[in-house]
């Protein structure tokens, strides 16, 4: 496929080129063995992702303005913060940090945040000042970054590679497929939006708790009443949920779900809305 991009976009290459990707794929790399060292320090999913998250588009937004000369109106600034602040309402109480479990993780999750924000620099410079298309960028970065991750992991963990493959195929095919697909959105919009913008429009996902779709279909001669011949079900659920975790042991997760059945039995043909609250708390 990136063979294919080069000449459709009329690719000019440079070999600065190869050492811009190179940067950004180390700066990534970077990313990726401190957010591991932030999770396996203890810290919990719920603190250090929207930690990081957060903290990466709040820098980038103040070097965008002070060094890059761009000036966000009000109204973008505003909900720029506003993502920002989101997600950091997420993390819990921050008060609460320093006196938690989990004071080395965070400190790995600021870093990481840090490394969030000078990527997302590097990733506007490749693509708006030196024109290197988003597909090529992003296939540049993750070969780099595979020269350095596969031996450190060949090296740490024998043989997890292998195992991950056999165990979890699907899962390894879909985040091979999504991953990249979801991130070259990203510096496909920096060609012509400003980074001030972007980098906070990208962390909306963390809010998303759940997104899910079940789709079923029906068919057999007893399906919902013997009085039909062949009943028919097409049904399919899409959900929706955000969780605030406010305190460490007690969450608070708030879901929209619709539902549509499809049937040729009007009694169970059907569309539903629903919307729930929730409180959990972990008593150990």
């Amino acid at each position: 496929v990136m063979v294919g991009a080069v000449p459709l976009s009329g690719y000019a290459f440079q070999w600065i080129h190869v050492a811009v990707v190179f940067t950004s794929g180390m700066i990534h790399t970077g990313y990726f063995l401190l957010l591991d060292r932030a999770y396996r320090s203890g810290g919990d999913l719920s603190i250090v992702y929207p930690l990081a998250r957060a903290t990466g588009p709040l820098l980038t937004i103040g070097v965008a303005v002070l060094l890059l000369g761009e000036r966000p109106g009000p109204t973008a600034l505003a909900g720029a913060l506003l993502v920002v602040a989101s997600a950091l309402l997420l993390t819990g109480n921050p008060f609460a940090w320093h006196k938690s479990d989990a004071r080395q993780a965070v400190g790995f999750a600021l870093l990481t945040g840090f490394t969030i924000s000078v990527y997302t620099i590097t990733d506007k410079a490749s693509v708006a000042a030196w024109l290197i298309p988003p597909l090529v960028y992003d296939w540049g970065c993750n070969f780099f970054r595979s020269l350095v991750l596969v031996p450190l992991t060949q090296r740490r963990w024998p043989g997890s590679i292998g195992k991950a493959w056999r165990e979890r195929r699907g899962t390894v095919v879909a985040i091979a497929l999504l991953s990249p697909l979801s991130y070259i959105l990203v510096p496909t919009a920096m060609v012509f939006t400003p980074v001030s913008l972007v980098a906070p429009a990208r962390e909306v996902s963390i809010l998303f708790a759940a997104v899910g779709f079940v789709l079923r279909r029906d068919k057999d001669p007893f399906a919902r009443s013997t009085t039909v011949e062949d009943g028919e079900d097409r049904f399919g659920e899409f959900l929706l949920g955000l969780n605030w975790q406010f305190r460490k042991s007690c969450a608070m997760r708030a879901q929209w779900s619709y539902t549509r059945n499809a049937s040729n039995i009007d009694l169970y043909d059907f569309k539903r809305n629903e919307v729930s609250t929730a409180v959990r708390c972990d008593i150990n």
